[in-house]
């Protein structure tokens, strides 16, 4: 190649600044009304695709990929309002559960829905009709207290996928808010509400303002597409707001969905976004004894606050185990074995040494076989086999213990190997414990034990994640006795109907107080409960945005 050849290939490189510059994802929001085509990104199909367009007509704005460079160049065009990055979001919840509950076979009400009056509304409506959009980490649509509110959903990272939780989040939240009323497990504050799955949260719970604009465009069009009443409930936040979601918030309030967010949970203000917008029910957490949490966000763009801590819901299904073997006052620790069906075995239960033949009792039919993992040959053998051995000696369950957990301290990551020749073998609930409770358990004298391998299916969070949909559920109960109201009436009915948990009026951390749908219900549509028009409120107000 010539050096005159080099100097024109090098040129033509230097003119491409996409080809070797770093890109970055950004929001872009164009003036309103500048069409889309006038970007070269959008108009020319080559370019959408390098650069990974994705409009958002509903909410007035557009993601792609862009370098320094061009970014620059489209905030010199007079058709453009804004071009920035993406903002990371975030759930809003203090993390896993704090305790595991398993399956209830009786249906409780959680505190929250209790003390703000909703089972007192439901003889009168249970938000039948309602649609809300959990704008969150997605639905566990097959969890036995949602699977009747399911009405379908978009996952806004990738609307080729389903919109499954996979995080845990927005199934705990989806609870608050609809739970079914059908005996078992929990019920939420709107049983019989439409529930939406909008999943823009990863699998750890984070994202990005382009995922939470694409959600918020969907719900727009969805309510184009069917109509009715809406809530959008959104339980997670930025402390950094975009002129992108700024553009889908009002677009979503012109589209006369209501929007209900979280604060945040910095113990401090300001706000986060989205809840620090205009057009938003921004909500506070309080705990069980009506005080506001610790963790609760608070600013002058507070509207009320709601039950947020420790709060009983709906969790996602194979997520969190519940491993555990209790005996007589003890409940000891417990692993499961990799392979182990779930299950809950109670049976008495042996000692079974290293789990050879010659180590079992004569009738083990029924029994729990309690193994020694062996030290070495010539005793030593595979987990497998052991749990074959009791299995096939008449063994309903059995538990491996370590036989030194200083030396060998790793018992948590058994693995059941199949045998290659019956691959299908069918193992029974096998779990293991450190020697420490294998001591334990066998030195408790016998008798009766209770092993339980379980995924929870219910569990306690606590954030203004959770405060914030016992009001979108209290919303949803509003829209369904006034299905036209739009967000000024909500808010006003919300705020106007708080019970005081602090000083009269408003104040920067309880804002007008805690949420209470029964009273809320009845100033809504007062004629329903038999009740006389209240008096006109004041024209003016004191605005929580000031």
């Amino acid at each position: 190649m010539t050096r005159k050849l080099v100097l024109m290939v090098l040129a033509s490189l230097a003119a491409s600044t996409s080809l070797f510059a770093e890109t970055g994802r950004y929001m872009v929001v164009l003036r309103r009304a500048a069409p889309a085509s006038s970007l070269r990104m959008v108009a020319n199909s080559a370019e959408s695709a390098a650069h990974r367009v994705r409009r958002f007509d509903h909410a007035g704005s557009m993601a792609m990929d862009l370098t320094e460079a061009e970014a620059a160049e489209l905030r010199r065009s007079g058709d453009v309002e804004s071009v920035e990055p993406v903002v990371p979001i975030y759930a809003l919840d203090l993390g896993a559960p704090a305790e595991p509950l398993q399956p209830s076979a009786v249906q409780s009400t959680p505190w929250g829905v209790a003390m703000i009056h909703a089972p007192s509304v439901w003889q009168t409506t249970q938000g039948a009709s309602v649609n809300v959009a959990v704008i969150d980490s997605g639905i566990d649509a097959t969890h036995p207290d949602l699977a009747a509110a399911y009405a379908g959903g978009v996952n806004a990272i990738d609307p080729q996928q389903p919109a499954i939780d996979d995080f845990g989040h927005g199934t705990h939240v989806a609870g608050i808010i609809a739970a079914a009323d059908n005996g078992i497990g929990t019920v939420g504050v709107a049983p019989r509400a439409k529930l939406w799955g909008v999943k823009v949260l990863y699998q750890d719970g984070s994202g990005h303002d382009d995922y939470l604009v694409a959600g918020i465009d969907w719900v727009i069009a969805k309510k184009h597409e069917i109509g009715g009443a809406w809530v959008a409930n959104l339980s997670l936040g930025s402390p950094f707001g975009s002129a992108a979601l700024a553009r889908a918030i009002q677009r979503a309030v012109d589209a006369n969905i209501i929007l209900v967010a979280a604060a945040g949970n910095t113990g401090s203000g300001p706000l986060l976004y989205p809840a620090a917008y205009e057009g938003v029910i921004a909500v506070g957490a309080v705990d069980a004894k009506r005080q506001v949490a610790s963790f609760s966000s608070y600013g002058s763009e507070l509207d009320v606050v709601a039950p947020g801590v420790d709060v009983t819901s709906t969790y996602l299904r194979g997520k969190y185990p519940l491993v555990e073997v209790a005996v007589q006052s003890l409940t000891l620790s417990a692993y499961s074995v990799i392979g182990s069906p779930t299950a809950t075995v109670q049976a008495p239960y042996v000692n079974c040494g290293y789990g050879r033949p010659q180590d079992f009792p004569a009738n083990l039919a029924g029994r729990i076989c309690v193994i020694e993992r062996s030290p070495s040959a010539p005793d030593a053998m595979p987990f497998s086999v052991k749990a074959r051995n009791a299995k096939e000696a008449g063994a309903s369950a059995v538990i491996l213990y370590n036989d030194d957990d200083l030396g060998r301290g790793d018992y948590m990551h058994w693995m059941l190997a199949q045998d290659p020749e019956d691959p299908e073998y069918d193992f029974p609930l096998t779990l293991s414990m450190s020697y420490a409770d294998g001591t334990k358990l066998l030195n408790a004298g016998g008798g009766s034990a209770r092993m339980t391998y379980e995924f929870r299916e219910y569990g306690l969070l606590s954030g203004t994640s959770m405060a914030a949909p016992h009001v979108a559920g209290t919303v949803a109960l509003l829209l369904a006795l006034a299905p036209t109201a739009n967000f000024a009436q909500i808010e006003s009915v919300l705020e106007r109907s708080t019970t005081e948990i602090s000083t009269p009026g408003w104040d920067v951390r309880s804002a007008w107080g805690m949420v209470d749908a029964l009273a809320a219900a009845k100033l809504m549509s007062p004629s329903i409960f038999g009740l006389s028009p209240p008096p006109a409120p004041p024209e003016k107000r004191r605005s929580t945005r000031h």
